[in-house]
């Protein structure tokens, strides 16, 4: 058997058990406004231009 097929497999079933345990994948443009969600997080409220500040500070 192919090691590409045999390393395929075990990232399949890598992520199934992901899945199974409530794990999420989502890009990276989410995963970038998660960030900058969290960077806010401890305000009351967040006026627009200042949640774009934070923007510069997430590659």
């Amino acid at each position: 058997m192919s090691i590409m097929i045999v390393l395929a497999d075990k990232v399949r079933w890598l992520l199934e058990n992901f899945k199974n345990e409530g794990l999420e994948i989502v890009s990276k443009e989410d995963a970038y406004d998660l960030k900058l969600l969290r960077a806010t997080r401890s305000e009351e409220s967040v006026a627009f231009d200042e949640y774009l500040k934070n923007e510069n500070l997430y590659p």
